[in-house]
């Protein structure tokens, strides 16, 4: 049980520290308090998003390009159909 409770304290001590305060003293309750804000400011650090994306979403435009009709190149013989 003294495992849980101390693994209970490092891990989410804002909810141990309301559960215990009655219990703990006045020290207690200053480290408590500190280490539970660190976390949770920490925690609201991670969530919150840092600026603008690196790399923005693009729209892009259908461009429509007519097919535009080649002259045809002139015919080559090939090596072996010379006269």
């Amino acid at each position: 049980m003294r495992l849980a409770t101390a693994v209970g304290w490092m891990m989410a001590p804002f909810v141990m520290l309301p559960a215990r305060w009655s219990k703990l003293s006045a020290t207690s309750r200053l480290v408590g308090a500190v280490w539970s804000s660190a976390l949770l400011l920490s925690l609201l650090a991670l969530a919150m998003p840092h600026g603008a994306p690196s790399n923005p979403a693009q729209q892009v435009q259908a461009k429509v390009v007519p097919a535009a009709a080649s002259p045809a190149a002139p015919a080559t013989p090939d090596s072996d159909e010379l006269p």
